[in-house]
């Protein structure tokens, strides 16, 4: 709206374009998507509208796909013309981890006949070594609640007790973290309106249960912040709310009060092309997005003021049963939205992602630049990374042997570059073998459901029989309780 454009001259009037820049020698208009799908932007050019020397499509991997949709008009000719584009976009290659095989759903290829070669390209490594965007690390939060198990013992997963129960324990979860990691402003990113709201409101009575239980890891209630924005919040007050996150202080400058702790909830408003530097975390609600989406969630974590250092970590709740053991990462439905934010991150930086899963690297030799790898150990919330090592090297429980060829699987040591040792931090130990496996069957190159439940199944054997081969007896039957689906028993082989 025009009140709202800060004396920038805006209009939905294709007529009142056309006469606006007539008259112009040099002219920029910035025109939205939603133009182009009405479009507004097409029938201001058949009203007059001259060619445009060079139009600039920003996040153009939304023109992507198919090309009959609204916003592919970017790319005709007939319907805006310009005698150059220039597209730009962060996921040039977007994969979807369903079905037997990653599907392609975003394809910016250097030899695409629509989007022209490749004139630039940064990879999201080197942007974090030029300190363009801040590096990351993935914080996996294990959730066990009592009270959403009762909940869900007796009401289907989708009533509104076990929605709140959930809601509670993902509250709570969230400030343990921030407390752990000291996460100063956090977004959290729902598909519901009335969760978004009920996040941010819930979050000062959490937060004064939990001062009030253990004062000296948790900060007073009045230096939390809690603000929730959706769609059809005006723009002004996105803006306040906004501001009010990016403050230091809660209520300005002359309250006096420095904040510990923001959250701030969202319901598609926030996912794409706000600015967000001072946010130094993203929590995954609510992980049911595209994996577009799920790119961009990530990007407001990653941005950063010029000269700015921090460390972007993205929190993924692993909401685990109340039985169930924290390492069937292959199997549990808890590392679904895991493997879509390693999916989605996969986009951005496939190198340090696939690294988990690289053959040459799950070996106990070290393979390639001696300091370009290291073992990854599993690093825990909360501790240094010596700390998580020392754990890690315990809980692997093998020694290799110097020249010694290890055997693959679990308890080898994982050899990963720099930026992989820090990309995955647990609120236990993982097995980091069972980390690598994770990743290359739910992540790379995903398998159906029984399958992971077979490698899953001979992995538990090996390591509860040792050896160094998997000779699994042929009348070996697993129980239903170590199958971890609802077969009665998977029987061994040869």
């Amino acid at each position: 709206r025009a009140e709202e454009s800060d004396g920038i001259p805006c209009t939905t009037d294709p007529d009142e374009l056309v006469a606006w820049v007539r008259d112009l020698d040099v002219v920029t208009v910035f025109a939205t998507y939603a133009a182009v799908g009405l479009g507004k932007l097409q029938q201001a050019h058949k009203a007059g509208l001259p060619v445009w020397d060079l139009m600039i499509v920003d996040e153009a991997h939304r023109t992507s796909g198919d090309g009959l949709k609204p916003w592919a008009a970017v790319h005709h000719q007939s319907r805006i013309p310009a005698v150059r584009r220039l597209y730009m976009t962060a996921t040039p290659r977007v994969w979807e981890a369903e079905g037997e095989q990653p599907r392609l759903v975003a394809s910016m290829d250097e030899d695409s006949p629509v989007f022209g070669p490749v004139a630039y390209e940064l990879k999201l490594s080197e942007a974090v070594r030029r300190g363009v965007v801040a590096p990351y690390q993935v914080v996996c939060l294990d959730i066990r609640d009592p009270d959403l198990y009762a909940a869900l013992a007796e009401e289907a997963a989708g009533a509104d007790r076990v929605r709140g129960a959930r809601l509670a324990a993902l509250q709570t979860g969230l400030l343990t973290a921030a407390a752990r990691e000291r996460l100063r402003r956090i977004l959290t990113f729902h598909s519901r309106v009335s969760e978004a709201e009920a996040m941010a409101r819930g979050v000062s009575l959490v937060a004064a249960r939990l001062v009030e239980d253990d004062p000296e890891t948790f900060p007073p209630v009045e230096r939390v912040w809690a603000e929730w924005l959706h769609g059809d919040h005006a723009p002004g007050y996105r803006r306040e709310v906004l501001e009010e996150f990016a403050s230091d202080f809660i209520g300005g400058a002359r309250s006096g009060i420095r904040a510990a702790v923001r959250v701030l909830s969202s319901v598609k408003v926030l996912g794409e092309g706000v600015d967000t530097a001072q946010c130094d975390a993203v929590a995954f609600c609510d992980a049911r997005g595209s994996m577009v989406d799920i790119v961009q969630m990530v990007g407001r974590a990653l941005r950063v003021n010029p000269g700015e250092g921090k460390l972007a970590s993205l929190v993924v709740p692993v909401f685990l049963g109340p039985d169930e053991d924290a390492d069937d990462l292959l199997t549990s439905d808890a590392y679904g939205t895991l493997a879509k934010v390693l999916g989605a991150l996969r986009a951005h930086d496939a190198d340090t992602i696939e690294a988990f899963a690289d053959p040459r690297q799950r070996s106990g030799r070290r393979s390639g630049d001696e300091d370009a790898q290291v073992v990854w150990s599993g690093v825990v919330l909360g501790g240094g990374d010596d700390a998580g090592q020392d754990q890690g090297a315990e809980d692997q429980g093998q020694d290799v042997g110097d020249g010694a060829e290890a055997d693959e699987g679990v308890g080898d040591d994982v050899w990963v570059s720099q930026a992989a040792a820090g990309l995955l931090r647990f609120s236990s130990p993982r097995d980091p073998a069972l980390v690598a496996q994770f990743v290359r069957l739910r992540v790379i190159d995903p398998e159906k459901a029984y399958w992971r439940r077979g490698i899953a199944a001979a992995t538990r054997w090996r390591r509860e029989n040792g050896g160094g081969q998997l000779r699994v007896p042929y009348d070996y039957v697993m129980g239903e309780s170590e199958s971890g689906s609802g077969d009665k028993g998977e029987s061994g082989g040869g």
